[in-house]
């Protein structure tokens, strides 16, 4: 089995908006294998988190 990766940065104000992306994703067939997520510096500014994903290589995928 291949698996094709993908690392993404997500900033997000709200968890719904962040679990609204994830399940973009989820739906497309990426796995997540690695979350980290960091809390904003200031009052008002923005989570951050990277997330590392993969899912498997069909035949007819190009590689990217």
């Amino acid at each position: 089995m291949e698996w094709i990766y993908d690392r993404k940065k997500i900033e997000f104000a709200l968890v719904r908006e962040l679990l609204d992306e994830l399940n973009k994703l989820g739906a497309d067939g990426w796995e997540i294998i690695y979350y980290q997520e960091t809390k904003p510096a200031k009052f008002g500014e923005k989570y951050e988190s990277i997330v590392l994903f993969k899912k498997e290589k069909s035949c007819n995928q190009e590689k990217t």
